[in-house]
């Protein structure tokens, strides 16, 4: 028998099941639920009528995939917290000791859906229901007004649980089509769909959805009403270019979402150094077709931001789509060097000095990068030169707030950021690090809010899932544990494990999540995942790992709970000496969390407890800190970063008079900053070399007076 699909959308209580569009909605608000917890509401509701063995759902949701069972616990957990909250108490999903789980809610729609076989059991057919007796056939008016008030009654739960409309002005512009032969031209089309997304974002009362997110339909046949929904706009901007002796040709057409049907559609045709020509006229035709005052769009690019060289515009062209697709080091370095040629041929090209400083900050914030001190010296001289051309310029603004982020002037980041989405009030990436200052500022509600924003614009780009982390640890610190579980397991959906060289996104997610259930009253299973953490991530403690905070969300109230919830899950307090040695020979590729050697040729060893007689000696020792200054003894050197030969180390090295005795302080027993700062002041050849085992954990962990010389 051939399975019935359930229908697209399913109502039970409060709660309206979208299958369509994938999204669990309440009162017309869209829960935030994990795909893997998505699919098992979907499972239970439609096999409502029986209990579900675990092992059942596991094979259905996880099709394929072997995971443990408390996996399947975890998805559980959240979706009753996210019901729960909105269903008044109410128990919808029961657990049958020994057997499963089963969907007990009363579902309104009930003769709409036909569940469908399970797995295990595929050829098994459902017994038809009895069939019921024929209702008592009622006559005259009050059949009439029953007929009415039930069909009122109907309307009025559809409109209830229907997901409330989409802002008047939102647009999303769907990924241009290069329709020449050579599609070594889709740059172009690129630049055109980057262009006009953020010239229609300032259309008075706009809501624009950023480019990464509707790229997620380029190449695609996908229906217009379903990309509305998906993305909540009413307009999609689609069209496409055609490059053709020297000039383009375009067409664009603005399309009602919900209908499909065309609003407007034009053709144009200019040479190859007008196209912002083109592109202001599509602006002007859609404000004029949506009944929007049209602001002087044009009037905000001066000759510099425009290019006036067109192979200067054609090099930027290619740097920014490059730019847009980079996803490592090495691709970044290639858009680079397109931003460079541009500026070889037009040194003052406003847009391309901005771009060209936000990409460089990225590589220096978000990737190993060898060339990080001249790369960040480089951001600096090409975002000072775009502002003084261009004051207002978002990008270069958001590269400036980035700059500050980085230098750790988190309130002038701030001011910056605001000033660039005060241009442009639908920059994502503005937003993004906005939302990135407040946390560090130790403003987790603002977080909160800066992060809803930001994936209202991007809902589908190819950072939601970090935000969704980022929005978990906010949702934590502001008390919401249950909200910062959902989104935490949402975020670590696509990327659960990483390298243990570092901590990352993915780490603190965890650290979140293992305090988070703990905080919920989940001890067992904040345990469980701590065993698991421990085993990917050995080595931390719980003082190390705080460090990793600012003071500022150090101080926050429920900091205290990320604490205690890693303590009562296991964590230590402190670290202890590694037992084994490391080959010496590694010593350059070793990371934060490597156990160091015990031994540095040339340099002498110093625990904790020699220190007094070292520190009283005269003339006293120079002190170096290579760690991060979060238990400094007083009077010491801080190099924040030990292998940076042009602001760290080496001009430190240059002060110290000849003949000192200099004593090298890092992070902890884990960790070989302070091995790598101690054999180069071996080889400086200034004067005898010490280094403090355990480095400043140490010195915590023994109450030794310090001061926490960390900026913020």
């Amino acid at each position: 028998m051939q399975t019935i699909a359930p229908p697209p959308s399913i109502a039970f209580g409060p709660f309206l099941l979208d299958l369509s569009s994938r999204a669990l909605l309440a009162g017309g608000e869209r829960l935030v639920l994990s795909s893997r917890a998505f699919d098992i509401l979907v499972f239970l509701v439609t096999e409502r009528d029986r209990v579900v063995g675990k092992d059942e759902i596991m094979a259905r949701v996880w099709r394929g995939v072997a995971v443990e069972e408390n996996n399947l616990a975890v998805q559980i957990s959240a979706l009753r917290r996210v019901l729960g909250e909105h269903a008044e108490g109410q128990t919808l999903i029961a657990t049958v000791p020994g057997q499963g789980y089963r969907f007990v809610g009363r579902v309104d729609q009930p003769e709409a859906i036909q569940a469908t076989p399970s797995p295990a059991d595929p050829d098994k057919e459902r017994a038809p229901s009895p069939a019921a007796p024929p209702p008592p056939r009622r006559w005259g008016l009050i059949a009439g007004g029953a007929t009415i008030c039930f069909a009122v009654i109907l309307l009025g739960a559809a409109y209830l649980t229907r997901p409330p409309p989409p802002p008047r002005l939102s647009l999303a512009v769907l990924p241009f089509r290069n329709l020449g032969e050579d599609s070594r031209q889709d740059y172009l089309a690129d630049a055109i769909t980057d262009d006009l997304t953020t010239d229609l974002s300032h259309l008075p009362g706009s809501v624009v959805i950023a480019r990464e997110s509707s790229d997620v339909y380029k190449g695609r046949a996908v229906a217009a009403d379903t990309i509305g929904r998906a993305l909540h706009v009413r307009y999609l901007l689609e069209g496409s270019l055609r490059s053709l002796d020297g000039s383009f040709h375009i067409n664009a057409q603005l399309i009602d979402a919900g209908s499909g049907a065309h609003l407007w559609a034009a053709a144009f045709d200019v040479p190859r150094d007008k196209l912002h020509d083109a592109q202001t006229a599509i602006v002007g035709h859609i404000a004029n077709a949506l009944n929007v005052e049209l602001v002087a769009i044009e009037s905000r690019r001066s000759l510099h931001e425009g290019g006036s060289n067109p192979d200067a515009l054609d090099f930027y062209l290619r740097a920014r789509s490059a730019h847009n697709a980079a996803r490592t080091l090495d691709q970044l370095t290639q858009a680079q060097r397109l931003y460079e040629q541009a500026l070889a041929l037009q040194p003052d090209y406003v847009a391309a000095l901005a771009e060209l400083s936000l990409l460089l900050l990225e590589k220096s914030r978000e990737h190993d990068d060898p060339d990080d001190d001249a790369d960040r010296s480089e951001a600096e001289k090409d975002m000072t030169r775009a502002l003084s051309l261009d004051p207002s310029n978002v990008t270069a603004l958001t590269a400036k707030g980035l700059w500050q982020i980085m230098d750790v002037q988190l309130e002038e980041s701030a001011a910056s950021l605001k000033a660039a989405l005060a241009a442009d009030p639908n920059n994502v990436t503005a937003r993004a690090y906005l939302a990135n200052d407040e946390w560090r500022l130790g403003r987790p509600q603002a977080t909160v809010d800066g992060l809803t924003e930001v994936l209202r614009l991007d809902p589908q780009g190819p950072a939601a899932e970090k935000r969704f982390s980022s929005l978990g640890m906010a949702y934590f610190m502001v008390g919401k544990f249950g909200d910062a579980v959902t989104y935490l397991l949402r975020g670590l959906a696509s990327n659960p494990t990483t390298s243990s060289a570092g901590v990352d996104r993915v780490e603190f997610s965890n650290m979140f999540l293992i305090a988070a259930y703990d905080q919920l009253g989940e001890k067992d299973q904040a345990k469980k995942l701590y065993e698991q953490y421990r085993r990917q991530w050995p080595h931390r403690s719980i003082w190390r790992l705080s460090n990793y905070f600012s003071k500022a969300q150090v101080n926050e109230p429920n900091f205290k709970a990320l604490t205690t919830g890693l303590a009562d899950a296991g964590m230590p307090v402190f670290e202890t000496a590694p037992k084994a040695t490391t080959d010496m020979a590694k010593t350059d590729a070793m990371g934060d969390f490597d156990p160091a050697p015990p031994l540095i040729q040339g340099a002498e060893a110093v625990d904790v407890g020699a220190l007094p007689s070292l520190l009283a000696a005269t003339p006293k020792p120079v002190i170096v800190d290579v760690s991060i200054g979060a238990a400094a003894l007083p009077g010491s050197i801080l190099v924040p970063h030990p292998d940076d030969a042009a602001t760290g180390l080496d001009y430190h090295m240059a002060l110290i008079p000849p003949g000192s005795t200099i004593l090298v302080v890092g992070n902890g027993f884990y960790g070989w900053n302070a091995q790598k700062a101690a054999r180069r002041l071996v080889a400086s050849r200034i004067g005898p070399v010490k280094w403090l085992v355990g480095g400043e954990e140490a010195l915590a962990a023994s109450g030794t007076p310090t001061i926490d010389e960390r900026p913020r």
